[in-house]
Protein backbone atom coordinates (compact mmCIF):
# COMPACT_ATOMS: atom_id res chain seq x y z
CA UNK A 1 0.00 0.00 0.00
CA UNK A 2 0.80 3.59 -1.25
CA UNK A 3 2.22 6.22 1.73
CA UNK A 4 -0.69 8.09 -0.23
CA UNK A 5 -3.49 5.49 0.95
CA UNK A 6 -2.14 4.98 4.29
CA UNK A 7 -2.20 8.92 4.68
CA UNK A 8 -5.51 8.75 3.19
CA UNK A 9 -6.86 6.37 5.70
CA UNK A 10 -5.26 7.77 8.70
CA UNK A 11 -6.54 10.94 7.80
CA UNK A 12 -10.50 10.01 7.11
CA UNK A 13 -11.10 8.94 10.88
CA UNK A 14 -11.71 5.43 9.29
CA UNK A 15 -9.53 3.71 11.93
CA UNK A 16 -11.18 5.68 15.09
CA UNK A 17 -12.33 4.53 18.19
CA UNK A 18 -16.38 3.90 17.60
CA UNK A 19 -16.18 4.23 14.18
CA UNK A 20 -17.27 1.40 13.25
CA UNK A 21 -20.74 1.86 14.90
CA UNK A 22 -21.31 4.96 13.53
CA UNK A 23 -20.74 3.44 10.20
CA UNK A 24 -22.73 0.49 10.77
CA UNK A 25 -25.75 2.62 11.83
CA UNK A 26 -26.17 5.03 9.20
CA UNK A 27 -24.55 2.85 6.11
CA UNK A 28 -27.22 1.52 3.67
CA UNK A 29 -27.32 -2.11 2.61
CA UNK A 30 -27.13 -2.14 -1.47
CA UNK A 31 -30.87 -2.11 -2.62
CA UNK A 32 -31.37 -5.80 -3.63
CA UNK A 33 -31.79 -4.47 -7.11
CA UNK A 34 -28.08 -3.86 -7.53
CA UNK A 35 -27.22 -7.71 -6.37
CA UNK A 36 -29.93 -8.82 -9.08
CA UNK A 37 -28.45 -6.50 -12.07
CA UNK A 38 -24.74 -8.38 -11.09
CA UNK A 39 -25.64 -11.42 -10.95
CA UNK A 40 -27.45 -11.32 -13.98
CA UNK A 41 -24.08 -9.51 -15.85
CA UNK A 42 -21.92 -11.79 -14.17
CA UNK A 43 -23.84 -14.46 -16.64
CA UNK A 44 -24.59 -16.79 -14.01
CA UNK A 45 -27.84 -17.83 -12.45
CA UNK A 46 -26.05 -18.64 -8.53
CA UNK A 47 -22.68 -16.89 -8.07
CA UNK A 48 -20.30 -19.55 -6.88
CA UNK A 49 -18.07 -16.71 -5.03
CA UNK A 50 -18.61 -12.91 -4.70
CA UNK A 51 -15.64 -10.88 -2.81
CA UNK A 52 -16.75 -7.73 -1.39
CA UNK A 53 -13.83 -5.54 -1.51
CA UNK A 54 -13.97 -2.82 1.52
CA UNK A 55 -16.87 -4.53 3.46
CA UNK A 56 -16.37 -2.50 6.38
CA UNK A 57 -19.32 -3.61 8.68
CA UNK A 58 -20.28 -6.22 6.14
CA UNK A 59 -23.52 -4.80 5.43
CA UNK A 60 -23.49 -5.37 1.79
CA UNK A 61 -21.21 -8.73 1.88
CA UNK A 62 -24.69 -10.39 4.05
CA UNK A 63 -26.33 -9.05 1.47
CA UNK A 64 -25.07 -11.68 -0.92
CA UNK A 65 -25.44 -14.30 1.67
CA UNK A 66 -29.17 -16.22 0.29
CA UNK A 67 -28.03 -15.05 -3.51
CA UNK A 68 -24.18 -16.99 -3.70
CA UNK A 69 -22.79 -20.09 -2.62
CA UNK A 70 -20.10 -18.59 -0.92
CA UNK A 71 -19.00 -14.59 -0.11
CA UNK A 72 -15.96 -13.03 1.88
CA UNK A 73 -15.51 -9.83 3.18
CA UNK A 74 -12.21 -7.83 2.62
CA UNK A 75 -11.61 -5.73 4.98
CA UNK A 76 -8.56 -3.64 6.64
CA UNK A 77 -9.80 -2.35 9.70
CA UNK A 78 -10.01 -4.76 12.75
CA UNK A 79 -13.03 -2.90 14.05
CA UNK A 80 -15.10 -2.99 11.10
CA UNK A 81 -14.50 -6.47 11.15
CA UNK A 82 -15.26 -7.34 14.55
CA UNK A 83 -18.48 -5.72 13.85
CA UNK A 84 -19.06 -8.09 10.78
CA UNK A 85 -18.63 -10.94 12.32
CA UNK A 86 -20.68 -10.25 14.77
CA UNK A 87 -23.38 -9.59 12.88
CA UNK A 88 -23.13 -12.39 10.53
CA UNK A 89 -24.56 -15.79 10.97
CA UNK A 90 -25.08 -17.29 7.56
CA UNK A 91 -22.26 -19.88 7.15
CA UNK A 92 -21.41 -19.21 3.99
CA UNK A 93 -20.02 -15.81 5.06
CA UNK A 94 -16.23 -15.12 6.11
CA UNK A 95 -14.25 -12.04 5.99
CA UNK A 96 -10.47 -11.54 5.46
CA UNK A 97 -8.20 -8.80 7.59
CA UNK A 98 -6.33 -7.32 4.18
CA UNK A 99 -6.11 -4.25 1.81
CA UNK A 100 -7.97 -4.86 -1.64
CA UNK A 101 -5.02 -5.28 -3.02
CA UNK A 102 -3.81 -8.15 -1.33
CA UNK A 103 -6.42 -10.08 -0.50
CA UNK A 104 -4.14 -13.36 -0.55
CA UNK A 105 -7.42 -15.46 -1.90
CA UNK A 106 -7.14 -18.04 -4.89
CA UNK A 107 -6.20 -17.06 -7.98
CA UNK A 108 -9.28 -17.57 -10.56
CA UNK A 109 -12.23 -18.26 -8.74
CA UNK A 110 -14.58 -15.27 -7.84
CA UNK A 111 -17.51 -15.16 -10.64
CA UNK A 112 -17.76 -10.90 -9.33
CA UNK A 113 -15.63 -8.69 -6.77
CA UNK A 114 -17.41 -5.93 -5.70
CA UNK A 115 -16.30 -3.01 -3.92
CA UNK A 116 -19.57 -1.01 -2.30
CA UNK A 117 -19.03 2.17 -1.64
CA UNK A 118 -15.29 2.05 -1.01
CA UNK A 119 -13.09 1.89 -4.21
CA UNK A 120 -12.16 5.49 -3.89
CA UNK A 121 -10.61 4.96 -0.45
CA UNK A 122 -8.62 2.09 -2.52
CA UNK A 123 -5.26 2.75 -5.00
CA UNK A 124 -7.34 1.83 -8.14
CA UNK A 125 -4.61 0.05 -10.32
CA UNK A 126 -3.41 -2.55 -7.93
CA UNK A 127 -6.77 -3.14 -6.64
CA UNK A 128 -8.00 -3.46 -10.38
CA UNK A 129 -5.21 -5.89 -10.66
CA UNK A 130 -5.46 -7.93 -7.77
CA UNK A 131 -9.37 -8.09 -8.79
CA UNK A 132 -8.66 -9.35 -11.89
CA UNK A 133 -6.26 -12.18 -10.44
CA UNK A 134 -9.18 -13.48 -8.13
CA UNK A 135 -11.75 -13.47 -10.82
CA UNK A 136 -12.66 -16.29 -12.96
CA UNK A 137 -12.25 -15.84 -17.14
CA UNK A 138 -15.24 -13.80 -17.29
CA UNK A 139 -15.41 -12.90 -13.78
CA UNK A 140 -16.90 -9.20 -13.25
CA UNK A 141 -16.03 -6.25 -11.07
CA UNK A 142 -17.89 -3.67 -9.63
CA UNK A 143 -17.30 -0.53 -8.10
CA UNK A 144 -20.73 0.53 -6.64
CA UNK A 145 -21.09 3.93 -5.22
CA UNK A 146 -24.69 5.22 -4.41
CA UNK A 147 -24.16 8.65 -2.85
CA UNK A 148 -24.87 11.26 -5.19
CA UNK A 149 -28.34 12.78 -6.07
CA UNK A 150 -31.24 12.17 -7.32
CA UNK A 151 -33.02 10.73 -4.01
CA UNK A 152 -35.97 11.14 -5.45
CA UNK A 153 -37.11 13.59 -3.03
CA UNK A 154 -36.39 17.00 -3.93
CA UNK A 155 -36.02 18.66 -0.46
CA UNK A 156 -33.29 15.56 -0.22
CA UNK A 157 -31.61 16.75 -3.58
CA UNK A 158 -31.30 20.14 -2.76
CA UNK A 159 -29.39 19.69 1.03
CA UNK A 160 -27.30 16.72 -0.23
CA UNK A 161 -26.13 19.37 -2.77
CA UNK A 162 -25.91 22.08 -0.58
CA UNK A 163 -23.80 20.02 1.94
CA UNK A 164 -21.42 18.99 -1.30
CA UNK A 165 -20.91 22.74 -2.12
CA UNK A 166 -19.74 23.74 1.39
CA UNK A 167 -17.60 20.42 1.90
CA UNK A 168 -16.12 22.05 -1.68
CA UNK A 169 -15.51 25.55 -0.17
CA UNK A 170 -14.79 24.58 3.07
CA UNK A 171 -11.86 22.13 1.15
CA UNK A 172 -10.85 25.12 -0.67
CA UNK A 173 -10.27 27.57 2.24
CA UNK A 174 -8.25 24.83 4.16
CA UNK A 175 -6.31 24.50 0.98
CA UNK A 176 -6.74 20.84 0.70
CA UNK A 177 -7.33 19.68 -2.98
CA UNK A 178 -9.13 17.25 -4.66
CA UNK A 179 -8.28 14.01 -4.06
CA UNK A 180 -6.71 14.32 -0.74
CA UNK A 181 -8.89 12.95 1.43
CA UNK A 182 -10.25 10.00 -1.28
CA UNK A 183 -9.92 9.33 -5.36
CA UNK A 184 -12.25 11.22 -7.29
CA UNK A 185 -15.02 8.76 -7.70
CA UNK A 186 -16.30 10.17 -11.49
CA UNK A 187 -12.62 8.74 -12.44
CA UNK A 188 -13.94 4.84 -11.63
CA UNK A 189 -14.81 3.94 -14.66
CA UNK A 190 -11.44 5.81 -16.61
CA UNK A 191 -9.17 3.73 -13.86
CA UNK A 192 -11.42 0.20 -14.59
CA UNK A 193 -10.67 0.81 -18.39
CA UNK A 194 -7.20 2.54 -17.92
CA UNK A 195 -6.24 -1.10 -16.33
CA UNK A 196 -6.92 -3.14 -19.17
CA UNK A 197 -8.36 -5.83 -17.90
CA UNK A 198 -11.98 -5.91 -18.08
CA UNK A 199 -14.02 -5.42 -20.80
Amino acid sequence: MSTFSQELIGRSGYLNEGFADVYDRYRPSPPSEVLDVLTVVAGVERPGLVVDLGCGTGLATRAWAERVDEVIGVEPNPRMLERARAATEQSNVRYVEAFGAETRLPDGRADLVTSFQSFHWMEPQPVLAEAARILRDGGVFAACDYDVPPFVEPEVDAAFSALLKARREARKRLGIPAGASSWPKERHLDEIRASGRFR
